[in-house]
This record gives C-alpha cells, structure tokens and sequence, in this order.
C-alpha cells in the first residue's frame, strides 16, 4: 500500500506532469503486473533449442535424445595390428544419435565375427580397408530399435521390432549403433537373436554369388569350403532354393554338410578334389577358401564346363593376403585378363565377388521363414563380451565349426517406448543439474 501511493517527494519529475492521468488503483495494478507476467515467458523459452536450426525436428523423431545422455561399452581398434595387441574395450564411449532420415539406432543384443573384421584390424586391406582406426570392431549384429529417422523406407519398423543386419560405418561390438535403413531388416520370425547374428554378411555373400553365377534348377554346382559360413549357406540356397541337380562340396565335416544337402563331400584331407573331379564339367564353382591353383587347375581338368563361372570370394591366396599397393595392381590387372578372356570366348568366366550389404535381406528372411535356410552356429557360440579374444582367435585359425557370435547385452526387458526411456535419462540429467541451475 505505501508503494501504491508513492509521495511527491519520491515521485519522479518526469511522472510529475501525469499525476492527473494516474490510474485508478486496480488499473495501477495491472499495468505492475504486466511485466511480471511477461518475463516469465522469456524465461520459460526452451534453451536447448537451436533457433536456427528448429526446423530440423522433420528430420529426427521424437523420441531421439537431444542430448548424448549416457556412455555405452564397446570393442574399439586403437590402431592396426595383431587383435590381442590393439582391441580394448572401452566403457566410455558416447552412444550414437541419429543425424539423418534414413538412419535407425539399434540396442545390441549379439554380433558375429567375419574374416574381414580382423583383416581390417590386422591392416590386411591397406588402402582398400573401409575404416581406419580409431574405430569400433564388427559389421554384423541383430539388436531391438530404440529409434529411427522419418525415411519413408522405415515405416517397415517400429519401435522395439527386433532386427538384424550390417553395420558399416560404425561397428557392431558395441551396446549401441546407427544403421542405415537398407542395411536392416526386421528379424525373420522362426529363429532368435543369437543366430539372427550369424546370418548377414555370409549369407548375403552366398546368396548374391549364386544369383552372379546363373545357378538354375538342374544344375551341377561344386562348392570349395563346404563348411565355412559361407559354404554352408551356399549348400543349403543351392539344394533348397535354386533345385540344383546336384551340389558337390569339399569338405572335412562329412556329416555336416551332408544334413546342408549336399549331395557329395569330398574330404580334402584324404582325396585330392582335383583328381577326384576330373572331367566332371559342373556348371559353377563357388570359391570360399581361395587359391589360384584352384583357378587354374578347374580349366585345364575340366572340372567346370566351358563357359561356366568360377566365383571366388578370396582370390589367388588361401585365406586371403596383404593387400598392399603392389598386389593390389597385380590382383586387379589379372582379374582384368581373366575377365577379358571369358568375355571373347568360350572360356570359363571368373568374377571376385564382394557382397552388397544393402541388397537381399528380405529375400534371405523370407527363404528362412520358408524353411529353406538356418543358421549353423559353432559350439562354442555365444562368446562373453569380456572374451572376444576368444572368438577372434578361433576366427583366425579357421577351425571354426560354424558362426563365432559375441554376447553384446541382455534383452531381460522390451523398450515399450524410446520416447519414455529418453525422458527417464533427461529427468536424470535435470536432477543432477538442479544445484547448478541454483547456485
């Protein structure tokens, strides 16, 4: 009240001409109140909010976090070398976030080792390696969406769907990672993560390999390394889905290949294959172990048919080499000789295959909803997070008996809403910030 009715005295000059026009009490106390109420709002204004950019949120959606609130754990290459040497888990790593459309965030629940992820390591590819370190191990993965971006090509997943795939430009060996949209698919219904894991890269490898090498129903189709991952999934694409007449695999696992479907198993550790199949003319041969003798050797005793492909997935070294700069020129000038000659003549023709990870997924889901296509999983699969040491060196020996797959994390529960679970973290993040905010 005695602000209400400020004196003369205190009354500023200025204000001294309109005291005849000095509202009346209750209009006085609105005009006071006026600015009260209008801070308020300029206070309440967002400050995360980049004004600038506000018309980014077409691009993420809703429930992807604004802010990196938590840390994740992951397998990580410090620099090439021998695996033992230069992996290292790291537990502070900043879970990814989405930054594109097409892009779709992925909890982990297992991931499979390959050939070529510790050949990346290593620093067998030289320059034709896809990453460089410092860099997270692993492509394949099978794992639950916690969210995606607004691409039209995602309105196939939702949120929670359990889904498999190839992780390229991040790395699977990690509780978290972002995946382009044509590199997942939502998980085929009659198996469960632990194999979903096993499956992309060899059987999408083998699938497209097949479908390059013209295999049709009647076919005679021989198979190098009837029990590598990708053999085994060539075996079963080529007897179940294609009909070849007969599929003819080289092999030590006699049994194994046979309950594939394979017609014939050589064992390559008491016959020669060479001799073995002389004469035999197959319409295509499906190289998994590699060597050029194997090339070389399949012309001059007709083993594969004039103009039948050879397609290999490892080139003239068993196993793979170094790909320095040198070998790098001489593998590409002699693929250019034997793909030149099998152009102009009746020769075979010779194709070194390296998959698509965004083409096929759908057609493999579909032929193992079918019963057409399983996994073969090592024994000793799933391997513990903490010993992928021990994946990685049954990898290298190529002992395997079937798909290495790690453990990245438990699905003990379903994520009802990524929205939610990001509200929970920025609640958390408020709570830890208040004293801050107060001081």
């Amino acid at each position: 009240e005695e602000q209400s009715k400020p004196t003369p005295e205190d009354a500023p000059k200025e204000e001294a001409p309109k005291e005849e026009d000095q509202p009346k009490e209750e209009e006085q106390a609105k005009e006071e109140d006026k600015p009260k109420e209008e801070a308020p709002k300029e206070e309440d204004k967002p400050k995360d909010i980049d004004e600038t950019t506000e018309n980014k949120s077409n691009e993420i959606p809703q429930s992807q976090p604004k802010k990196k609130l938590k840390k994740m754990k992951a397998i990580v290459c410090l620099k090439n070398g021998p695996p033992k040497d230069v992996l290292k888990i790291v537990e502070n790593v900043p879970i990814p976030t989405i930054t594109k459309p097409n892009q779709v965030l992925v909890k982990v629940l297992y991931a499979s080792i390959n050939p070529i992820d510790y050949k990346m390591i290593k620093g067998m590819m030289g320059m034709l390696s896809p990453k460089k370190p410092e860099f997270i191990a692993g492509r394949d993965f099978s794992g639950r969406v916690i969210a995606k971006g607004t691409d039209p090509d995602l309105r196939r997943l939702e949120i929670n769907d359990l889904v498999y795939g190839q992780c390229w430009k991040m790395g699977s060996f990690a509780e978290y990672c972002i995946v382009e949209a044509k590199n997942v698919h939502k998980m085929p219904s009659l198996i469960d993560p632990l194999n979903a894991a096993s499956i992309p890269l060899v059987t999408q490898t083998s699938y497209q390999a097949i479908v390059k090498a013209k295999l049709k129903k009647g076919d005679k189709f021989l198979i190098l390394g009837g029990s590598t991952a990708t053999g085994i999934m060539a075996t079963q694409i080529a007897k179940k889905f294609i009909e070849a007449a007969q599929v003819i695999v080289t092999s030590s696992q006699e049994d194994l290949c046979k309950s594939l479907g394979a017609d014939r198993v050589i064992n390559y550790k008491k016959e020669d294959w060479m001799k073995v199949l002389k004469d035999e003319n197959v319409d295509a041969i499906y190289d998994c172990v590699g060597g050029q003798e194997s090339w070389d050797e399949a012309r001059k005793q007709n083993i594969l048919k004039k103009n039948g492909y050879y397609i290999t997935i490892v080139g003239d070294t068993a196993h793979g080499d170094n790909l320095g700069f040198g070998k790098i020129v001489g593998t590409g000038l002699s693929l250019i000789n034997r793909k030149f000659w099998g152009a102009v003549s009746d020769e075979p023709k010779y194709e070194m295959h390296l998959a698509d990870s965004k083409k096929n997924l759908r057609d493999i889901s579909s032929l193992i909803d079918a019963n057409k296509l399983k996994p073969i999983l090592d024994p000793e699969s799933p391997f513990a997070f903490e010993d992928y040491m021990k994946m990685f060196n049954k990898s290298m020996s190529h002992k395997a008996k079937g798909k290495l797959v790690l453990k990245i994390s438990d699905d003990d529960q379903k994520i009802d809403s990524a929205q939610d679970e990001q509200k929970d973290d920025i609640k958390e993040e408020q709570e830890d910030n208040k004293p801050e905010e107060q001081a």
